[in-house]
């Protein structure tokens, strides 16, 4: 009786075990495709406030030479 109770358990923790394991697998491919996420939505963040600014330049210089040519 203790060989086939100690047989099952065994049998249970090795399939606890894998499906740690798998989990973990899930959670770290997860997390490295956040990352990646992250690095592009960063750059894109970047572009658009370096293009913000261009803007923002360009209608200054613009309202400049409105101002002037008054």
């Amino acid at each position: 009786m203790l060989v086939g109770g100690y047989a099952t358990m065994s049998e249970r923790l090795a399939v606890l075990e894998n499906q740690q394991s798998s989990f973990n697998q899930r959670i770290i491919d997860v997390l490295g495709t956040q990352r990646t996420t992250d690095v592009r939505q960063d750059a894109e963040m970047l572009e658009v406030k370096r293009l913000t600014r261009e803007d923002l330049k360009s209608i200054s210089e613009k309202l400049d030479k409105l101002m002037l040519s008054r």
